[in-house]
């Protein structure tokens, strides 16, 4: 049950619909409450607040809802929480403008730009160029060369959520600085 709601959640997101990811990850959260599954239910919490992030919503509630989850992931020593909540709550920070907050929360979440998965790759990208403008072009020529080598190898759920969702977001920080007069080299 817990993975199908969590693959529902990437198909929507896939579709472009963020409202009914958020939807359906807010169900199987009060589910997993409901069934007292707490393991399932901290994934369920960050995929809306991941869902939330595409969609760009009310980033202060985001930033402080995976704050409280890091809390939670650091007492039960769930390290792979620990990073995406940390990520996540990054990607928040950056949406309400504090580049400074941001780049602390990021700090420890930077090891996700290793990940084996494109999406957490892609968005550990995105929120490592938001808050490093000395290395911001290279951060996303690394999202540019992962996009490209993945694009040539593989076409599974998560790797299309992943395309869908991040790509059209590196593509216009970098096409907004080269607009600018001052952009980051």
């Amino acid at each position: 049950m817990g993975e199908i709601d969590l693959e529902l959640v990437r198909a929507a997101l896939l579709s472009g619909n963020s409202a009914e990811a958020i939807d359906v990850a807010s169900r199987a959260t009060r589910g997993f409450l409901a069934r007292a599954e707490g393991g399932w239910r901290r994934r369920s919490v960050l995929a809306t607040l991941e869902a939330m992030g595409v969609a760009g919503q009310r980033p202060r509630a985001r930033a402080r809802l995976a704050s409280a989850l890091r809390e939670v992931a650091t007492q039960t020593e769930d390290q792979s929480l620990l990073r995406r909540s940390l990520l996540v709550e990054a990607q928040a920070l950056v949406d309400l403008g504090d580049t400074k907050a941001a780049k602390a929360a990021f700090h420890d979440a930077e090891p996700l730009i290793g990940s084996p998965l494109l999406s957490t790759r892609l968005q550990a990208l995105w929120v490592a160029a938001q808050t490093d403008s000395e290395r911001a072009r290279e951060w996303l020529e690394v999202a540019a060369g992962d996009i490209a080598a993945t694009q040539k190898r593989a076409a599974g759920l998560d790797v299309r959520t992943a395309m869908a969702v991040h790509s059209s977001n590196l593509a216009s920080m970098d096409v907004g600085w080269l607009t600018r007069a001052d952009p980051p080299m």
